[in-house]
């Protein structure tokens, strides 16, 4: 008989039958440090690299798995938005996209508040474009806080389904992770070779991120595509609608103060 070291329960076998912890543990070194270490982020089954490709090549199946059931299978979903949400800020900040995006933008907003002839009109503009470049600033942090309201219109636009609203926001967490991995590949490489190819690399990625997000809806609920598209479309511009109140929101507050 084994005493499991985690819960104190006496079983025969290599792993605790009321804990799953291994029967044998051993004193920690260094070489298994590197070892335990390794095997979370490249483990064939379970590794972090792994749930990367299959988000790639089949999102919206796994998904379905893993809230099916099919949960040792894949690392973490939480924890990979989470790193990848790190290595996004990381590398952002290293690169100063965000910064240099936001000024951009704010350059072409100032050029139409140059146009206008209105002073109130001139003030509302020079607040807004404030809040707008603080929030591509900081845009990805932003889309991870509003990743429950995304969730509520997939779910509004699926309700009929056997899905229920936790388990989209499992589907949405994935999304957004891989999201936040497609947004390095695409807007951040290119940025650190050519910096003016971020207005362009921008635009494509937002198209990418939906026709991802149509994918992903397609595999999850096995509809037709038609209806697929239509619905990855009305809840997408339900959440832009969302964010762009927000936005507004921000704006009439800052004004008014």
């Amino acid at each position: 008989m084994t005493t499991c070291k985690n819960c104190a329960n006496s079983f025969e076998g290599n792993y605790c039958p009321n804990c799953s912890q291994k029967a044998e543990t051993h004193r920690f070194t260094l070489k298994h440090f590197a070892h335990d270490f390794f095997h979370a982020f490249t483990h064939a089954d379970k590794g972090i690299f792994f749930l990367g490709k299959e988000l790639f090549i089949r999102p919206g199946k796994v998904a379905r798995e893993f809230n099916e059931g099919k949960r040792k299978k894949y690392f973490n979903p939480i924890t990979y938005l989470l790193l990848v949400l790190a290595l996004q800020v990381y590398l952002a900040n290293l690169s100063g996209i965000n910064t240099f995006y936001a000024d951009r933008i704010y350059e072409m907003n100032q050029s139409k508040e140059v146009a206008a002839n209105s002073a109130e009109f001139h003030k509302i503009m020079e607040v807004w474009n404030t809040v707008q470049r603080k929030m591509y600033e900081h845009g990805k942090l932003v889309n991870i806080t509003l990743i429950p309201i995304l969730s509520f219109f997939v779910w509004l636009m699926y309700r009929k389904s056997e899905s229920n609203y936790a388990e989209v926001l499992v589907m949405n967490v994935m999304y957004t992770g891989q999201a936040l991995l497609i947004f390095i590949l695409m807007c951040i490489l290119p940025f650190v070779l050519y910096k003016d190819s971020i207005l362009i690399t921008t635009n494509l990625y937002m198209l990418t991120s939906v026709v991802f997000m149509a994918v992903l809806l397609k595999q999850f609920y096995q509809q037709s595509w038609w209806k697929t598209i239509l619905k990855t479309i009305v809840a997408q511009l339900l959440y832009y609608i969302v964010v762009f109140l927000l936005m507004a929101a921000v704006t009439v507050a800052v004004l008014l103060q």
